[in-house]
Parts: C-alpha cells; structure tokens; sequence
C-alpha cells in the first residue's frame, strides 16, 4: 500500500512538473524587450504650454519649421534632437549620443518597464515618475507620454542633451541652428541679460550674491557643469581669470551684459580646448536654460510627447 501511495504522489509530482513547464513555455515575452532589443533615433518632440508662454522652447515648431536641409525647399526638420540616439539598456540606465559625439552617454536617466503601456523613469535622480508608451509597428515608432509632473524634467534632459550636442562641436545640427534663432528673439535675450545684471548684482533671492568673488563662484560652478572648463584647471586660476571680468561687469547697463560676459570670458584665454564659437554657443545656452529653470516656463508643460523611430541594430554611424 505504501508503495502506491508513493507512485501515486510521484505521479501527481511529474504531473505539476509538466505544468510548470507548460506555464513556463507559455509565458508572454518580457515587454522591455522592445525597449532593450532596440536602437532608437529621435523622431519629434511635442511640447504644450498652459496659459501664455514668455519666452519660446527650443521644441516650437516655428522654429523647426525654419529650418530646411538642402535646396530645393526640402522639408523642414522634425526635431531639434534630429541626429541624436538613443539606447535602453538592459541594466535600466538610458544611454544618448548626441549629434557629434563618438559614443552613447549615460545621462542620468533610468528607466523601468512595468508592463506593455507603462514604463517609469527618473531622470537626474528625480523621483519616478510615469510614463505611458504605445509602439506602432507600421511606422516603426514608440510614442512616449510622461505624466504632467514630469514635464519639466523631462524638458531638463532635452535641454541637457541640446546643450552637449553644442558643447559636441556639431554646430550645423538642428539643435544648433535652433539655439540661432533662440538668441534672435529680442525676448530671449532680454531676459538673458536681465538675469545676469540681477545676479551679479544681488537681486535673485535664491542666489546668495553678496560680493564679486560670490559672482566668481557661480561661474566657475557654470564653466565646469558645461565642461567649458576641466577639472585639471584648479579654482585658484579660474578665481584670477573671473574676479576682474566680475569686476568690469558691475558698471554696465542690462542691455547686452551677457554677450559682454562671453566676450571677455573668450578675451581672457582662459579656454583652450574648445573653439571659441563653441564657447559662445554653450555658455549663451546655459544662460538661457537657467532663466527658463527659474521662470515658470517648465513648470507650465501641460503635455510632452516623444516620437522615437526604431533604427535597425548596426545602422549608426
């Protein structure tokens, strides 16, 4: 009896076995798959602002529309990270190369796929926000859609991105030829300037700014966030170099204390491994980004899409 009673529950055993390997064969595919299995290019980047907008995004579509590669009236660019790619590695860290650089970056941005239209991602260590994604596979792109609060993050890493792209050297990119237009607009400026004259002068509350060598420190943090500047230049020469550019910088007006600021920086010699119109181009667009970061410009994104098209593996250049 007991020897049944064992091929019996051996049986059930072998049974259940069977199942399990059924269950297993049979389980759906991991839905980050699309995501990890995949190199992607940029395909738009759709921005919308609640209420009035002050000062223009380098996402508007009059900007791109006044873009045109080759001639002919070819058609207008379809996004400002045109040329940049992207890379979901399977480790959940999201890795970009931008327009110009050699290799994919890893920009602080991680990411979680939680099932076939959800993912999460936290970007520069912000919380996890969500995210919903839908892919189309006749036109071969993912449409990403971050939750409202996460707009102004997001916008953080395009900026980032735009921001490298220059700092790259790919100065005939769309992100370049757009930051052109952006410097145009007489409201772009005009605040620029105003935010320098009141940081230099004291008036930012969230600045503390109560003397030049304040002025000094807040720059040299700025030259080195952008890699205008190396961590091999010690502060003490980057102090010698800024103290009286600050100090030439307190008697002028507003109006056009910014281009001031980059043409004695570029006086100065102090940068040498980049081309000085590649100086120009990062520290006008680092002014520009902090006014946005103040403002209340990101924090009115009412809705950010994402069009990334799925680039066969091995295509890139």
């Amino acid at each position: 009896m007991k020897a049944i009673r064992y091929l019996l529950l051996a049986a059930a055993c072998g049974l259940v076995a069977c199942e399990d390997d059924t269950d297993a064969s049979e389980a759906p595919p991991d839905p980050a798959g699309l995501f990890w299995d995949s190199e992607w290019a940029f395909e738009g980047t759709y921005v919308h602002i609640k209420g009035d907008q002050t000062l223009p995004l380098p996402t508007d579509l009059p900007l791109l529309e006044r873009i045109r590669y080759g001639e002919g009236g070819a058609p207008p660019t379809s996004d400002v990270m045109e040329g940049a790619k992207v890379v979901f590695e399977i480790d959940g860290r999201v890795l970009v190369q931008v327009a110009g650089a050699e290799a994919p970056e890893y920009f602080w941005t991680d990411y979680k796929v939680l099932d076939e239209q959800t993912m999460r991602a936290s970007i520069r260590k912000s919380i996890w926000f969500p995210y919903d994604y839908t892919f189309d596979e006749p036109s071969n792109t993912l449409l990403i859609q971050p939750d409202a609060e996460a707009g102004g993050a997001v916008m953080g890493l395009l900026l980032d991105i735009i921001e490298k792209t220059l700092f790259s050297g790919a100065l005939d990119s769309a992100a370049a030829r757009i930051t052109e237009f952006l410097f145009e607009d007489p409201r772009v400026s005009d605040a620029i300037d105003a935010f320098l004259y009141d940081l230099i002068h004291g008036a930012i509350a969230d600045i503390p700014v109560q003397d030049p060598a304040d002025v000094v420190t807040w720059l040299i943090d700025l030259l080195r966030q952008t890699g205008i500047v190396g961590p091999e230049v010690p502060d003490r020469i980057l102090e010698e170099v800024l103290t009286p550019i600050v100090e030439e910088l307190l008697p002028l007006d507003r109006e056009g204390i910014s281009e001031a600021l980059v043409d004695k920086i570029l006086e100065s010699d102090l940068v040498t491994s980049l081309t000085g119109e590649r100086v120009e181009k990062v520290l006008s667009f680092a002014f520009y980004r902090r006014v946005l970061e103040r403002g209340q410009t990101l924090d009115s994104i009412e809705q950010l899409d994402i069009v990334l098209e799925r680039v066969p593996p091995g295509s890139w250049e």
